[in-house]
């Protein structure tokens, strides 16, 4: 009699909620790896759907963890403890090495800004329900790191291209996120170099690491003959949850003096899963995006403020629950950090000093 328990005699996917994206992306990674073990590596690369539905790389990246940690999310979870490290890392290009410290404990164990992303409880609780936005936010935050470290070389570059691919592989809505921050990048590379040959090099292999996004429609379109950019339209269509036209019936209605309470109830609901009224920490940072670019900071700060503002913009539109937005909280903090940390503290310790006085 075969014992098809595992040895610790419970399931493998105990935390996954059942009929959910983490155990459909579970059930993927099985299929492509017994395809491919198998050599059948047309459906193997199909990754069981036609169309991608929805987070199209998550199913390949488990598939191949699950060739070094076997059928487990173990291979996740390494990634994920890897996360205090970088944070640290991160910290260290804006505060000293003991002030870095003491914001990486309350990152590993004091939830005290859990709700802007700054604590591994969530990812840790992504990963273990078998969803993928653990490891996109750790792509987003190396992607910050090794942006905010210092001069770039191509290795470099490519490697950022890469991290962009794999969130927006793993999370198509961030295509807003990467499209914007490797623009914007590509022309600060161009402009800082005079346009000469070497900054054209850098920008192409920045490019180059990205261009594994264009795998997702070149899969859509041999698979499912049609061209889809990123998933299917039907589930960007669940989560578009407003339209321009409501806002603009709203906005029709208040300057007519008439206001449209069904609007401005369905306006604040959906707004209700991305800032509360008086969720305040939540005000304070995203309107410091909105400061920074106009402040006498690194062009790099500015760069990723505004990729992060057009981010924000897409929840108003988007659904913008936690799950989905915890990325951008993560980096809009961190540059909440970096601003506080240069401008904001310095300017009312001068107040209070000078009041003193």
């Amino acid at each position: 009699k075969i014992n098809l328990q595992p040895i610790s005699g419970y399931s493998e996917t105990i935390y996954f909620d059942r009929g959910m994206d983490g155990m459909a992306h579970y059930g993927y990674a099985r299929i492509i790896l017994n395809n491919f073990i198998l050599g059948n590596y047309f459906e193997a690369f199909k990754g069981v759907e036609d169309i991608f539905y929805y987070m199209p790389l998550t199913r390949y990246i488990n598939s191949f963890l699950m060739i070094f940690f076997g059928e487990t999310i173990l291979g996740s979870l390494f990634i994920i403890s890897l996360f205090g490290i970088f944070i640290f890392k991160v910290l260290n290009l804006i505060f000293n090495k003991r002030n870095s410290k003491i914001l990486t404990i309350i990152f590993l164990y004091i939830p005290l800004f859990e709700a802007l992303g700054f604590t591994i409880i969530n990812y840790i609780g992504y990963t273990v329900d078998g969803y993928g936005e653990g490891l996109c936010y750790f792509a987003m935050l190396l992607i910050a790191y090794l942006f905010l470290k210092g001069s770039h070389n191509v290795l470099t570059l490519f490697f950022i291209g890469l991290l962009c691919f794999v969130t927006v592989g793993i999370r198509p809505n961030y295509i807003i996120f990467t499209i914007s921050f490797i623009i914007l990048t590509s022309f600060n590379i161009l402009a800082s170099d005079n346009y000469n040959y070497r900054s054209v090099f850098k920008t192409f292999f920045l490019m180059l690491g990205a261009s594994p996004i264009l795998l997702i429609p070149i899969h859509n379109y041999i698979y499912g003959n049609e061209l889809v950019l990123l998933v299917e339209n039907e589930n960007v269509q669940n989560s578009y949850r407003m339209k321009f036209s409501d806002y603009g019936n709203f906005l029709s209605s208040i300057f007519h003096n008439n206001l449209n309470y069904e609007l401005f109830y369905k306006i604040k609901k959906h707004f209700t899963h991305y800032i509360k009224y008086y969720e305040f920490w939540f005000v304070i940072v995203l309107v410091n995006l909105f400061v920074t670019p106009f402040l006498n900071t690194n062009i790099k700060i500015k760069i990723l403020s505004i990729s992060l503002i057009f981010m924000h913009f897409t929840f108003l539109f988007f659904a913008g629950d936690a799950r989905y937005s915890m990325g951008t909280w993560l980096i809009s903090f961190i540059i909440f950090l970096k601003i506080y940390n240069d401008f904001y503290f310095p300017f009312f310790k001068s107040k209070i000093f000078s009041a003193k006085q």
